[in-house]
Formats: structure tokens, C-alpha cells, sequence
């Protein structure tokens, strides 16, 4: 995830210079965990967990077919909604 930097804005390095790229246009794009690194545990903490709820879409994904083919209604169902609530996150 890249943000867009105006280019009024005063330059930021982080780090070794590799977290911040100029574009062909020469706007710079900063990576996300980078900035997240300056601003503190807040940000370090949202990153960490929407790795946590990315890895568990993945294992549930991976059990889906298990669990309709089980022919547990519950489970189901239960598995389906919280696919539902995941992905948007995940893909947001």
C-alpha cells in the first residue's frame, strides 16, 4: 500500500531512502509500514492485526470446501458469515 505525497509537502527519509520512491510524474510514494513505524505503536498495532485477520481468511478459505462438504449447516453458515465479515477488510 502506497500513499501519495503532495509535493508541497517537506520531504520525510525513512530509513535507508528504500521506503520512498518517485514516480515518473515525481510525486513520491512512501510504503505504508514505513510511515506506520513513525507514528507509533497505534499504526504498528492496525498493520499487525490486519496481517492476523488476512491469515485467518487464508485457513478459512483453504477450509470452506470442508466445511460445506461436511454438510454442518451451523458450521456453515457460521464459516459463510464470517467469510462475509473478512473480506472487505482483507481486500480493503
Amino acid at each position: 500500500m502506497a500513499v501519495r505525497r503532495p509535493s508541497s509537502w517537506r520531504t520525510i527519509v525513512f530509513g535507508s531512502g528504500q521506503d520512498v520512491e518517485r514516480t515518473k510524474a515525481g510525486g513520491l510514494l512512501v510504503n505504508a509500514r514505513s510511515v506506520a513505524a513513525c507514528a507509533g505503536p497505534t499504526l504498528n498495532h492496525m498493520f499487525d492485526r490486519l496481517d492476523e485477520l488476512e491469515a485467518e481468511l487464508e485457513k478459512l478459505e483453504s477450509q470452506l470446501p470442508e466445511i460445506y462438504a461436511s454438510g454442518d449447516q451451523k458450521a456453515a453458515r457460521d464459516a459463510g458469515r464470517r467469510h462475509a465479515e473478512l473480506r472487505p477488510i482483507v481486500d480493503a
